[in-house]
């Protein structure tokens, strides 16, 4: 799958720079209304002239003043066409043999629950549905607006990408992970970037942006962005940023057979805007964090994301403060000892207090509905071979933690799922996790720590004994602020 990804990926750059190139001709593709492809000349800048920081570039505007539909449309039918180009012709798969009869037969019958690993149905699927996404978000649209490119995205490839029937469950975790990943990682790259930086650090900053936002990237080199020297857009960095890298060493623990694995890590969680104060758009304020383990069954470990879709402040002063909003989740837990994830919406009740001038005491709480969840199953032959049930359901999580001048040194998390089993052994998942962290100044921007987890999953079924799973995991690290 991996191999596939990379083929496919360097295949959608090759393929998309004609269309790039046939978008610059503005009355081939002009239209009326909000869809008008009013292109500006993407020609590189005269490097004589200089460019002072802040002027658009000698009169050439960065994208873009008006949606661009056909651009936008054209490359998500580029990424549904390469990935099956590859498969049909290069992977010489199957199920890429499609033709009439198969598109009527899929519209016919209608969706079912597939039988792909974990890591693809609930990280690769909703990471390409982020790129279905951030082809619209690219190209002029807001996040509502990209969304319906997410879905529409993900529902051609189903219907008519691959001759076997379409799976809900790709679907939804495509579009609604792919809208949650997609504008994650938007925000995230463009703050990397600066259009007014030069040099080797402007490469560097292109560069590792690329592998968040892949098409905003590509865009961007090919309409000389990537190297045009101008104003950065609005709100490029919120008013509240925080983020920390953290390395070392876990110990994880099978508490039912008595096994242990340890290994390194490397983890990086990111605090985007403030949610009392940056509220407006989706996402204006958000929660990632993700995990890079070794010694496991697989590399990536985590990757939770939790973003602000709009807010309404109850009450503020200068001591406290309470705020409720409407967020989005994307939960993904692939160890050796749990298999959990899915996509969820959620009620936040924030609740700050200030303890002194620097030192803060905060506590969220959020009841969650989960309209795709997956858990392992224990019953892999009623599970169309999958290792994981699909279903289902809610829940709730909490979080209490202290901070001093904006970053985090106590913190107590837990997250509670109940699922009913949708195609799987019959019956329901309940899964929780508990967390606690301590981290210790050192330096100014370094701090010392240790972390624990504890997990628990149980599943009641209703042909087949219950199941308790329990398991730990401990972590000393190195944080960098």
């Amino acid at each position: 799958m991996n191999r596939r990804l990379i083929a496919a990926l360097t295949l959608t750059t090759l393929a998309l720079m004609p269309l790039a190139a046939w978008a610059e001709d503005e009355e081939k593709l002009g239209t009326a209304g909000r869809f008008k492809l009013d292109l500006p000349d993407y020609s590189p800048p005269d490097t004589n002239v200089l460019q002072e920081p802040g002027d658009p570039a000698n009169g050439i505007p960065f994208c873009c003043d008006e949606p661009k539909f056909l651009v936008a449309a054209g490359e998500v039918l580029l990424l549904e066409a390469i990935p099956w180009f590859f498969n049909r012709h290069v992977a010489d798969d199957e199920t890429a043999v499609i033709s009439l009869d198969t598109w009527g037969r899929n519209i016919r019958e209608g969706f079912e629950w597939d039988n792909n690993d974990f890591k693809t149905n609930m990280f690769m699927h909703p990471f390409h549905g982020s790129v279905y996404f951030n082809a619209a978000r690219s190209n002029g649209y807001n996040y509502w607006e990209s969304a319906a490119f997410s879905w529409a995205g993900s529902f051609l490839w189903e219907m008519f990408g691959e001759a076997n029937r379409g799976a809900i469950n790709d679907w939804v975790a495509t579009s609604m992970g792919g809208m949650v990943i997609g504008e994650a990682f938007h925000r995230t790259a463009t703050s990397i970037r600066d259009n007014q930086d030069t040099g080797l650090s402007r490469g560097l900053r292109e560069f590792s942006s690329f592998f968040l936002d892949p098409v905003g990237g590509f865009n961007r080199l090919v309409r000389g962005e990537a190297s045009r020297v101008g104003p950065n857009p609005e709100g490029r960095h919120p008013a509240h940023a925080y983020s920390a890298m953290r390395f070392g060493i876990r110990s994880l623990n099978d508490r039912d057979n008595d096994q242990s694995l340890s290994g390194g890590f490397f983890e990086m969680d990111i605090d985007y805007g403030d949610p009392y104060e940056e509220n407006e758009e989706p996402f204006d304020s958000f929660e990632m964090r993700f995990s890079v383990n070794g010694s496991d069954t697989q590399r990536l470990g985590l990757l939770q994301i939790d973003g602000l879709l709009f807010g309404n402040k109850t009450t503020e002063s200068d001591s406290h403060r309470n705020l409720f909003t409407v967020n989005q989740l994307f939960d993904y837990v692939n160890n050796s000892l749990f298999e959990v994830g899915g996509q969820s919406l959620a009620i936040t009740w924030h609740w700050d207090r200030q303890l002194s001038d620097s030192w803060w005491l905060r506590a969220q709480a959020q009841p969650t509905v989960s309209p795709l969840w997956a858990v392992q199953s224990d019953i892999a032959e009623e599970a169309e071979g999958r290792s994981y049930d699909f279903g289902a359901g809610a829940g709730g999580r909490a979080r209490v933690y202290v901070t001093r001048d904006g970053r985090d040194w106590l913190e107590v998390r837990y997250l509670l799922n109940w699922s009913h089993t949708l195609s799987g052994a019959a019956g329901s998942h309940l899964v929780q996790f508990l967390s606690a962290r301590v981290q210790f100044p050192v330096f100014k921007r370094v701090g010392l720590g240790f972390d624990f987890v504890y997990g628990a999953r149980d599943s009641n079924y209703r042909d087949h004994p219950n199941v308790e799973q329990n398991g730990s995991q401990g972590r000393v690290f190195l944080t960098l602020f």
